[in-house]
C-alpha cells in the first residue's frame, strides 16, 4: 500500500506533549494528530502535508524530519537518537559555538535541539524548514523567542532539568562556605593543623539562608535548607509574599 509522508515531532517541555526517555519521540499518526489538537504545538495541519492532514485515521504513514543537534554536554545523545531512528527520522550532531556554525548546521533542519549555542534573530530567520527548536535545559536565553514566534517556530524547554541536581549541589557549596570548609582545606594543605575554624562559625540555627529569587530550583533549595534549621528568605519580585510565607519563607526587598 501506498505511504503517505508527513513530518510529526511531539517534544517534552512547556506546552508540550511529554517524552517518556527523551526530549522527542513519534506516535502513531491517530494519537500524534489528536496529542497536537490537545496541546500548544502546532503540529497539525502546518507540520503535517496537505493530504495527510484529513487522511483516514487507519493508514499507515511513514515519519520522515532532520533533527539538528547543534551542541551539547553530555556523554553522547544515544537515546534521542534512538528514538528518532526508531521513528525514521535523522539526528544530525554538531559542535556549534558561533551563529554562523549554527545557521551552517542547520541548513534544512525541520527541529533543532540546543544546549548552548546562539539563536539569535539571524539564526531564526535563516531556518527555512524548522518548526521546532528545544532547548536542552531550563533557560530560554540563547534563544530569540520574538524572532521564532514571528517565523511561526515552536520552542520548548525542559522545566524540569536537574531541578535536584543543581539543588544538592546548591545546598553543597552554601554548607562549604557556612563552615569555612575550603580555609580549611588550603591551610590543612599548606601543613596547618588547627582544631579550630578560620572565622567565626555560627550555629544554622542562628542564620538566614536567602536566596535571590524563589522559582523550581530555588524552592528545593529552601527545602533542603531548612532540613538544617536555617532561617529561609527570598527575594523574588515575581512572587507575593503570601505565596512564600505558605512556603515558610520571608520575602525579602533586594536592598535587605
Amino acid at each position: 500500500m501506498p505511504q503517505r509522508r508527513l513530518r510529526v515531532i511531539i517534544t517534552s517541555g512547556i506546552g508540550a506533549v511529554p517524552a517518556e526517555g527523551g526530549f522527542l519521540c513519534t506516535l502513531p499518526y491517530q494519537i500524534c494528530r489528536s496529542a497536537a489538537m490537545l496541546s500548544n504545538v502546532t503540529a497539525s495541519k502546518r507540520l503535517l502535508s496537505p493530504n495527510a492532514a484529513n487522511a483516514p485515521l487507519d493508514q499507515v504513514f511513514s515519519v520522515s524530519f532532520r533533527v539538528v543537534y547543534t551542541d551539547y554536554g553530555f556523554e553522547d545523545v544515544a537515546t534521542e537518537r534512538s528514538l528518532i531512528e526508531a521513528a525514521g527520522g535523522r539526528l544530525v550532531e554538531s559542535s556549534c559555538s558561533t551563529v554562523d556554525e549554527v545557521i551552517e548546521a542547520c541548513t534544512g533542519a525541520d527541529a533543532v535541539l540546543v544546549q548552548w549555542a546562539p539563536l539569535p534573530k539571524e539564526v531564526i530567520d535563516s531556518l527555512d524548514r524548522c518548526r521546532l527548536i528545544v532547548r536542552v535545559g531550563i533557560g530560554v536565553d540563547n534563544v530569540d523567542l520574538d524572532a521564532a514566534a514571528q517565523k511561526g517556530i515552536t520552542v520548548c524547554n525542559v522545566p524540569d532539568y536537574c531541578l535536584d541536581e543543581v539543588a544538592d549541589h546548591t545546598m553543597a557549596l552554601a554548607l562549604a562556605l557556612a563552615r569555612d570548609l575550603k580555609q580549611v582545606d588550603t591551610r590543612t594543605r599548606e601543613g596547618t593543623w588547627k582544631i579550630t575554624p578560620v572565622g567565626r562559625v555560627g550555629a544554622f540555627a542562628d542564620q538566614t539562608f536567602a536566596t535571590v529569587g524563589f522559582g523550581r530550583i530555588a524552592r528545593k533549595v529552601h527545602e533542603r535548607a531548612r532540613g538544617f534549621h536555617f532561617r529561609s528568605a527570598a527575594y523574588d519580585p515575581y512572587v507575593s509574599g503570601d505565596e512564600m510565607r505558605e512556603s515558610g519563607v520571608e520575602r525579602l526587598e533586594l536592598e535587605d
